[in-house]
């Protein structure tokens, strides 16, 4: 099924349109409704029913348009299909637009745009259709979200998108967006409770600065087209990531830049969506040449069961001959490097340049180009994918190509011979690329042989296929051929009575003792050997169990086929335990020689770190060294082991009473006098020294005092109090000379305390 604006129809997989639907956008949301464009289909499989969303109004602009939704009554689109159309009401004197769909087991997820009515936008707004009430009888129940957009201050969330995770059970429901006021940051928005009462979340991601894309040029004369900057056509989530692209200016070197010449498409994979998503990886789509590179721009993508990539795209250049704008295509295969893709195919090449309208923007010259740009999975075996793009197909006309993107074809490496004439024997296959989505869906991988051997699928992983072959009354070799759903084969010679593959595998178990957590061992060697006198094929070695604290540090077993006897590989595991505790896995052979794959038991033991020693804590000590005391003369005080350039305050008590202030040198010492109170009375005291502000004393000293001695003339009594000023200033002055800082404490005039 193909929407485009002004058009609905129907295709067959063989690209030939059934008739069933031909019809315009208008004339299928029903009569009345007018002005219908930026159409978006969905399949779901879950529910076995098609839904389509756009929004009306759209030739005028005028406000208070709506959102149109379309769900069908069955599952192949017939002439007998009937389909059920509600409607979201845009908010008074608004018009949504650019409205983008998601769709999970539990809701729609229906992003806008929100412009007034002098086209200005002024926010952005998020609708959680409950699928349920889609699919029933009545009114919808929908739930909006506001406020994502400040248009006062130009930030918050562009084009929000709502993520597809068809076929999956998980709880929430996801939008991503642009994030206008920061380039190196996407908008998360998570929905709780989706097929409820849903609530929001929103959360930025950081990633690699990008910008905006620029206007795409066309070969002379044609003018620039628009590069529909900073919107995600659509997201999808696979195993728990969340994976989207959008369109971004570039330099020859695939890094944003403003003024790059040239636009790309960067993409990304989110991780950690239901708890504090981050980004698992990115990479950018571009053409690296020098002079007249090809833009790439307005993408969609989609993630296959056997977790490849594939993107569909404009793609268009100043190039006379090949520039005019086609569609394009590139890939991801789960096994490429992080951040890689492979080089872009054009699906589709451009005839001529667009320009219907001389230019939309006579100051610029920029023609509009359309938003549709669509990859999906096949909803029958969930490997085959699809990818619709625009394109210029003559003059001032624009079209679609639909493109069938298929995975790489399935290998045979080699499998185990089989006894002549046995009702049952287990066979394994060893290869790559196969593949079986499950039982929910109705294409299937499937196994057959030649001379009337029969054969039933057992098993499948990746590189491993196990057959149950029943060779009664067969005692020659025959071929067997595996077909995975997408129906690429792949035929292998099946022997009949030889001799059989045979491997050993040793040791059959690493122990790699007791490691400090977040530290990485030596490696440690497994070496598999050709036991027998035929080829051994090897499948793709993988972990399982406490995966995160073992690694496969290099192997050279993988897929590979030991072909003489006694030929063997290795491959180095190392333990680097990220948590404290018993560790335990288990490295899986897959073989030619079994069914069941050859096991290697790995263990270890993560230890905590040791702890860094705390350093001893200052044991500061006080002495007088001034003798006798007596109450209004000055005394001699030292201190030892205090902190460094510690303010300090000494005190004499029984009463604490504050007679200095100090501070240690760099080395915790200092030396200073203070009066004793001339009122303090014949008997033992202490000598305090407390942290400034403080009243935990660090360190103290009795001391014995005589009475102040009787006279007839009258004497300036110490001061108990200090002046903080003249503190201040004097310990600066005393700490850039490299000295302790001593201050007889004094009230200017004061009385005795």
């Amino acid at each position: 099924m193909v929407t485009i604006n002004g058009l609905v129809r129907t295709y067959a997989k063989n690209g030939t349109a059934d008739g069933v639907l031909n019809e315009s956008l208008d004339a299928f949301f029903a009569s009345g409704v007018s002005g219908v464009c930026d159409p978006r289909v969905r399949y779901d499989r879950e529910v076995a029913k098609w839904f389509v969303t756009a929004i009306d109004h759209c030739a005028t602009a005028g406000v208070g348009n709506r959102i149109l939704i379309a769900s069908s009554s069955t599952s192949d689109i017939t002439p007998s299909t009937t389909w059920a159309v509600n409607a979201i009401n845009a908010d008074p004197n608004t018009f949504n637009d650019f409205d983008t769909l998601g769709i999970d087991t539990h809701a729609l997820y229906i992003g806008a745009n929100v412009y007034d009515a002098d086209e200005t936008l002024i926010d952005t707004h998020v609708y959680v259709v409950r699928k349920s009430s889609v699919l029933a009888s009545g009114t919808i129940v929908a739930k909006k979200f506001a406020g994502l957009f400040d248009a006062v201050h130009q930030t918050g969330t562009f084009s929000p998108t709502g993520a597809d995770n068809l076929g999956s059970s998980a709880s929430s429901g996801y939008f991503i967006g642009f994030d206008v006021g920061d380039f190196t940051k996407l908008d998360v928005i998570r929905v709780s409770d989706p097929g409820g009462n849903p609530t929001v979340v929103r959360t930025t991601v950081a990633v690699p600065k990008t910008g905006l894309s620029s206007d795409v040029p066309q070969p002379p004369p044609g003018p620039s087209l628009d590069s529909i900057p900073a919107r995600v056509s659509n997201a999808v989530i696979r195993d728990g990531r969340l994976w989207s692209a959008l369109p971004t200016e570039v330099n020859a070197a695939g890094s944003p830049a403003s003024g790059g010449g040239r636009d790309g498409i960067i993409w990304y994979e989110l991780k950690d969506l239901e708890s504090a998503p981050t980004l698992a990886q990115s990479g950018v789509i571009f053409d690296g040449s020098e002079s007249a590179p090809f833009n790439y721009w307005a993408p969609s993508l989609a993630v296959s069961g056997q977790g490849h990539t594939a993107f569909g795209f404009s793609r268009a250049g100043v190039d006379p001959l090949n520039g005019f704008a086609g569609a394009a295509t590139a890939g991801r295969l789960a096994s490429d490097p992080a951040g890689s893709t492979q080089v872009p195919v054009v699906v589709q090449p451009g005839a001529a340049v667009y320009a219907p309208l001389g230019g939309l923007d006579p100051s610029t010259l920029t023609e509009r180009w359309g938003d549709f740009s669509f990859t999906s999975v096949d909803p029958t075996d969930d490997m085959t994918m699809w990818t619709i793009q625009e394109y210029a197909f003559a003059s001032n006309k624009w079209g679609v190509r639909v493109g069938q993107l298929r995975a790489p074809a399935p290998t045979i490496a080699g499998l185990g011979s089989v006894p002549a004439n046995t009702a049952s024997t287990r066979v394994s296959v060893i290869g790559s690329g196969f593949f079986e989505p499950g039982t929910s869906y109705p294409n299937h991988l499937t196994a057959s042989a030649t001379g009337g051997v029969t054969v039933q699928v057992s098993s499948v992983t990746p590189s491993q296929v196990v057959l149950n072959v029943n060779t009664t009354g067969v005692s020659t070799d025959q071929t067997i051929t595996v077909t995975n759903p997408d129906g690429q084969a792949v035929t292998h010679a099946l022997a009949i009575g030889g001799p059989a593959p045979m491997v050993s595998v040793s040791p059959q178990t690493l122990e790699f003792g007791s490691h400090l957590v977040a530290t990485v061992t030596g490696a440690k060697s497994v070496t598999v050997t050709n036991a027998g006198t035929t080829p051994l094929a090897i499948g793709n070695l993988t972990l399982s169990g406490a995966t995160s604290h073992f690694k496969l540090s290099s192997e050279g077993c993988s897929n590979q086929t030991l072909e003489a006897a006694n030929a063997s590989c290795t491959a180095q595991l190392k333990f680097a335990p990220a948590t404290v505790g018993m560790k335990n896995a288990v490295l899986s052979i897959p073989t030619s020689a079994s069914a069941v794959p050859e096991a290697v038991a790995l263990s270890g033991t993560g230890t905590p770190p040791t702890p860094t020693p705390t350093p001893a804590l200052p044991n500061p000590s006080i002495k007088v060294t001034s003798s006798p005391l007596i109450a209004g003369h000055v005394a001699s005080l030292e201190g030892k082991d205090f902190t460094g350039l510690d303010r300090l305050s000494v005190y004499v008590r029984s009463t604490p009473i504050l007679v200095a202030a100090v501070i240690a040198n760099e080395i915790g010492s200092f030396a200073t006098t203070f009066t004793i109170p001339a009122s303090t009375t014949t008997g033992t005291h202490t000598i305090e020294v407390r942290r400034a502000g403080s009243s935990t004393v660090l360190a103290s000293t009795p001391v014995t005092i005589q009475a102040a001695v009787s006279s007839a003339q009258p004497t300036k009594l110490p001061n108990t109090g200090a002046n903080v000023d003249d503190l201040v200033r004097a310990a600066a002055l005393l700490v850039a000379c490299g000295l302790g800082l001593v201050v007889a404490a004094r009230r200017r005039g004061g009385k005795a305390a």
